[in-house]
Formats: structure tokens, sequence, C-alpha cells
């Protein structure tokens, strides 16, 4: 009988070299998430920090317009114009929250290391049938 260790090396050489090629391809893929997952956090930190400033800002600049117009208009009625204020104050709220939430849907994370297993899917599935 002969042994048939000529083709048990061929198979672990296969194995061997898939097995290799899995774990670097797995290696790629989390080397790619990790540095999508570093981007996105310095996006964050940087539109928070935006964020903010812009609100302190706006903030100031609608107390500053708001008290001028409130002094300059006295004799028309303060009331009326504390409501006209408060009516415009209202509309860009709303506005701003509608840019806000259409800005936060449209942010795809993590969308290139998404695409690259897509990939590799298709190539794994396109290679095993």
């Amino acid at each position: 009988m002969e042994p048939s260790g000529g083709a048990s090396p061929g198979l672990a050489g296969i194995a061997r070299r898939m097995i290799r090629h899995m774990r670097i391809t797995g290696q790629n893929r989390l080397e790619l998430f990790s540095v999508e997952i570093e981007e996105g956090r310095d996006e964050v930190v940087y539109l928070i920090g935006l964020w903010v400033g812009l609100m302190g800002l706006a903030l100031l600049a609608m107390m500053a317009l708001s008290a001028s117009l409130i002094i300059a208009l006295w004799p028309l009625g303060p009331v009326l114009i504390l409501a006209v204020l408060g009516l415009l104050y209202a509309c860009l709220a709303v506005l701003t929250g509608v840019v806000l939430r259409t800005r936060w849907r449209a942010w795809k994370l993590f969308e290139g290391s998404l695409e690259q297993l897509r990939r590799d899917h298709a190539a794994i599935s396109g290679s095993a049938v």
C-alpha cells in the first residue's frame, strides 16, 4: 500500500494559503474599519465644536437684535414685537431642525468598509460557485 502522502501536502499547502489569505484580508478590513472609525470620530468632534460655537454666537446675535428691535419699535407695542420675534425664531428653529435631520440621515458611517465587504462577498460567492 502506497501512503497517500503526495496528496496530503498539496491539500495542506492549499489550506495554509487559504488561511493566510483570509487572515490578510481580515486584517486589511479591520485596518480600514479602524481608519474609518478614527475619521468619523474626528469629524464628529469637529462638527460638535463648530455647532457649539455657532449656537453661542447665534444666541448673542439674536439677543442683541431682539433687544434693539424691541427698543426701536416700542411705540408700536411690545407684545406685538415679541410675538413676531417669537414666531420668526420658531420658524428658524424648525428650518434648522429639518436641515439637521436631513444631514444626519444622509451621513453614511463605515460606507467604505461595507462596500469592501460587499465586494469580498461577491468575489467569494462567485468563486465558490
